[in-house]
């Protein structure tokens, strides 16, 4: 964050939290046990609205209050590994955030992440393990596979989203 707060996650024992530039640590996990946490995410308004999320063995877990409590989003990812996340750079106006998981793909979420939809479309029912996003109103989210696979989706204008083709191979040299 923009204020010199660090989040890590941990592969035992949650999440931890630094507010002075990573050179003193508290554990930040309350409410997520001793879930390995595969991945972490900032709302881009963070300072602000305090929203973060962390992807664990056990699904998703969001915290609007800056990591002090986690509440479980077990809607339609459940208990599956979330080994990625990534946070749309309108997330104030859109609300949107993207998911990889093992053996389940990509999920998406449009409203904060309290409802969530598979969002697979080309790419399957595959291991993500790492994921990234453009910033901007129409991104491209890239999806990084087991087995070394790279895919993209991209937005193209609002009005043509009806159109889109879905995930996209990409060929790396």
């Amino acid at each position: 964050a923009s204020d010199g707060t660090i989040f890590a996650g941990m592969w035992e024992g949650g999440v931890y939290k630094s507010t002075d530039g990573g050179a003193n640590w508290a554990n930040a996990g309350t409410g997520l046990g001793n879930l390995r946490v595969w991945s972490v995410a900032l709302s881009p308004a963070y300072p602000t609205d305090s929203t973060m999320f962390a992807g664990t063995d056990g699904g998703l877990y969001r915290s609007t209050n800056g990591g002090s409590s986690w509440t479980h989003q077990n809607h339609v990812i459940g208990t599956r590994r979330v080994t990625s996340i990534v946070v749309s750079s309108e997330f104030a106006a859109d609300r949107t955030l993207y998911c990889g998981s093992n053996y389940g793909g990509v999920l998406r979420s449009t409203d904060g992440g309290t409802t969530w939809a598979n969002f697979v479309s080309g790419l399957g029912n595959t291991y993500v393990q790492a994921m990234g996003i453009s910033p901007g109103a129409n991104p491209t989210v890239v999806a990084g596979t087991v087995g070394g696979s790279v895919w993209q989706y991209s937005y193209s204008a609002p009005f043509q989203r009806a159109l889109d083709a879905g995930w996209q191979l990409i060929s790396i040299p």
